[in-house]
């Protein structure tokens, strides 16, 4: 059965509604002053915590291999490449807003399924499963950076005795991780821990500011030194693709944009491109100033991790990672979460699981009889579907980033496949085939030819880390 979805021309005819109350885009309204727009609370619905929202979702692990991205570009082509792909993100997010809120699609999913039928949504959760899985690996893989330079830094500068080696120090602090991550991941409802949320934007903040407040002295230390070199203003390599890659991945908040959209209130077109374009250029402005601080600081020798390039010692370097690795073990159970729907979104398996028959009262059984019923419902609890499928997800995430340490290779290839269908395929073919009418002939084109030659080159670079990969290509640093 094919979904009947109403033309754009149908819906620029119908008043936007909100909570029962009609606001046409046309409509006359009474406006707040600048000063109440600015600096009055935050609205649920409004442009300033929409735009929070999406910013909060991208700014993530990930910013901290912006400056090993400009390492691979140099410093004038890096900063290009983060132009490009701000404005890439700032059109799709236009887009898939403007298509949302429409549709009064929940989530990005439904919106996939409600324009290209029953069969994408399939597609759709086998991405989502891959991504969100992916992902984690980089967050342990973070973890594995993170760790043992703190484990370190309280053993007096050296290896503890139960590990003897950095090998060995960085697996048993990735398996010491699954004691606390493993019970969050099984729970189903983890609302609760939408209040850690803010310590992940806090602690990548802290780490940007600690970047470019210590880029002026570091770069005196170490410009024209053995190992470091000079400032590299443009890098034409192979390398441009996994730096491109890498900053879609950074801009990727596309996940939440069709929430945001649909919790939007009146959301006119103008208020789309607002929330679009302010969240993106805060990203933007964040990126760059980490990136060329990252960069400045250890030139030639910036590692994939920013952190890692500061070494043991630095204490600035060591609060972050203390404030990151706490945000992560927290985070990923959060992560889990959504990623386990989407599988069982794709098999289409109920989230409603058949519940455990209670045991008949005490006076009724025996003392031994209840205690056995009582055991056996926790054991049917701990080896549910749900919960075996949340440990398996997380282990296969450790043992992965146990074999590959390198974490700007993991999100690369996420930036290449996931990020540049979210960013930049399925908006050029929402625009296509839902928004066609709402532009001129000529900005269409121009939007939909910006979006697919950014594909194109994105993908292009899956081929080009690949060949890396096995020695046809230099490889990357």
């Amino acid at each position: 059965m094919s979904l009947e979805v109403p033309t754009a021309a149908d819906e620029r005819a119908v008043p936007f509604s909100h909570g029962g109350s009609e606001l046409s885009r046309g409509g006359c309204h009474s406006r707040p002053s600048f000063f109440a727009r600015t600096c009055g609370p935050f609205a649920i619905g409004g442009v300033r915590q929409s735009t929070f929202t999406l910013v909060q979702t991208a700014i993530g692990g990930g910013v901290l291999t912006m400056a090993y991205m400009m390492r691979l570009a140099g410093l004038v082509l890096g900063f290009g490449l983060l132009l490009v792909s701000a404005l890439t993100c700032a059109v799709s997010m236009s887009i898939l807003m403007k298509a949302g809120s429409r549709l009064n699609s929940p989530s990005f999913g439904q919106l996939v399924v409600m324009l290209f039928g029953p069969g994408s949504g399939v597609l759709c959760d086998l991405g989502l499963f891959l991504y969100g899985n992916f992902s984690m690996v980089a967050y342990f893989i973070f973890l594995g950076d993170f760790l043992p330079d703190i484990v370190k830094y309280f053993n007096h500068g050296s290896h503890p005795m139960w590990a003897p080696t950095d090998d060995d120090l960085r697996t048993r602090c990735l398996l010491a991780t699954l004691i606390p991550i493993i019970p969050m991941a099984m729970a189903k409802d983890l609302s609760v821990l939408r209040y850690i949320s803010p310590l992940a934007f806090a602690s990548v903040f802290y780490t940007a500011v600690a970047a470019v407040v210590q880029a002026p002295s570091l770069y005196e230390q170490h410009v024209g030194k053995n190992g470091f070199g000079d400032v590299v203003l443009f890098q034409f390599d192979w390398n441009i693709f996994r730096a491109f890659s890498i900053t879609v991945f950074a801009y990727n908040c596309h996940l939440n944009v069709v929430p945001v959209a649909s919790s939007l209130v009146a959301p006119s077109n103008l208020r789309i491109r607002k929330i679009s374009f302010r969240a993106t250029f805060s990203q933007f402005a964040f990126y760059t100033l980490i990136a060329a601080g990252g960069y400045m600081s250890f030139l030639g020798s910036t590692d994939q991790d920013l952190l890692k390039s500061y070494g043991g010692s630095n204490v600035a370097a060591l609060c972050a990672r203390l404030l990151l690795s706490l945000a992560i073990i927290v985070g990923i159970p959060t992560n889990v979460n959504p990623t386990v729907r989407s599988l069982y979104s794709m098999f289409r398996i109920s989230l409603e699981e058949e519940p455990i028959q209670s045991p008949e009262t005490c006076y009724e059984q025996t003392w031994c009889q209840s205690m056995a019923e009582r055991m056996r419902q926790v054991s049917c609890g701990l080896f549910s579907l749900w919960n075996v499928l949340s440990i398996s997800c997380v282990i296969s995430e450790v043992v992965i980033a146990i074999y590959v340490p390198k974490v700007a290779i993991v999100i690369a290839y996420l930036g290449a496949t996931m990020g540049t269908v979210m960013m930049m395929i399925l908006p050029a073919l929402v625009l296509y085939k839902y928004l066609a009418e709402d532009y001129p002939w000529g900005r269409r084109a121009l939007m939909l030819s910006f979006l697919s030659c950014g594909a194109v080159f994105s993908l292009a670079g899956i081929v080009v880390m690949v060949l890396q990969a096995v020695g046809y290509i230099p490889p990357s640093p």
